[in-house]
């Protein structure tokens, strides 16, 4: 098993050729050790990084636990405690993001957070989850095929989902790009495991990473503007913004004369 370090600490990666349940299982350990840790520095000191760091590792849990064929059919209870965990610490993150943006442009106005950034029902999920993953530890087979070709799979199914989404896209429409956001976060979180060992896989994760952090920005400021209360001349901002980041948008990934960019067709 192949180590990476994660806040100074080490976690070991499986062999993707091992059989894919198997493979699965032992790397959603690593996945749960990550949340731990992060909501441990989260309910002891409350860093930013750590809330970046849980929310994370939380995402990447309910991305693993959504992939086809897992125990059949996914958990949907356990994806809706997972998708409820990381609702909890939305506005956490957006108060720390946002005022980082009011502070840039210079408005003293501040959004503040109320309530425990660290949700407290994290201990009673993680049990559900260690349980989810024995169970798929336990139902694993020799004759599974390898997580490498298991990946290969999925990879096909939520590339073509992914761009099937971004050819819908129409305009600097939130909803639209934030669902082809999710897609890419999906994609990465599956390839980022293989691609420690593959040149090529390493450098499609980065650029769904740029991809993922373009539609993140243009996400932020569709929701600072429903949030802000009226400032001077803030929406005019908010606009330019907007339509300046979606223009570099829109040259580098959505469709042109029916074809993808170059920036997108590498996939």
């Amino acid at each position: 098993m192949k180590c990476h370090r994660y806040h100074g600490r080490q976690a070991s990666l499986p062999d993707p050729q091992l059989p894919w349940r198997q493979y699965a299982s032992l790397y959603l350990r690593v996945l749960l050790m990550q949340a731990d840790h992060a909501f441990y520095r989260l309910s002891i000191r409350g860093k930013n990084h750590a809330l970046h760091d849980f929310r994370v590792a939380v995402r990447q849990l309910h991305t693993w636990f959504s992939m086809p064929s897992f125990v059949g059919e996914p958990d949907a209870k356990l994806l809706k405690k997972l998708k409820g965990c990381l609702k909890h610490t939305n506005r956490a993150r957006d108060t720390v993001v946002h005022n980082r943006w009011l502070k840039k442009h210079g408005y003293h106005y501040r959004f503040r957070h109320h309530g425990d950034i660290a949700p407290a029902g994290w201990p009673k999920l993680r049990r559900r989850i260690r349980s989810a993953i024995d169970a798929l530890g336990a139902g694993h087979s020799d004759a599974d095929s390898s997580f490498a070709t298991y990946a290969a799979i999925v990879r096909r199914l939520w590339l073509h989902s992914f761009i099937l989404r971004l050819a819908a896209v129409h305009g600097a429409d939130d909803a639209a790009i934030h669902r082809c956001r999710i897609l890419a976060k999906r994609l990465r979180y599956l390839l980022e495991p293989l691609a420690r060992s593959d040149r090529r896989l390493e450098q499609q994760v980065l650029a769904l990473k740029r991809f993922q952090d373009h539609a993140g920005q243009l996400h932020d400021l569709a929701q600072l503007r429903m949030r802000l209360p009226s400032l001077p001349g803030v929406d005019d901002v908010i606009g330019q913004e907007t339509a300046a980041l979606f223009e570099s948008f829109e040259l580098r990934y959505l469709q042109v004369a029916g074809r993808l960019p170059d920036d997108v067709a590498w996939l």
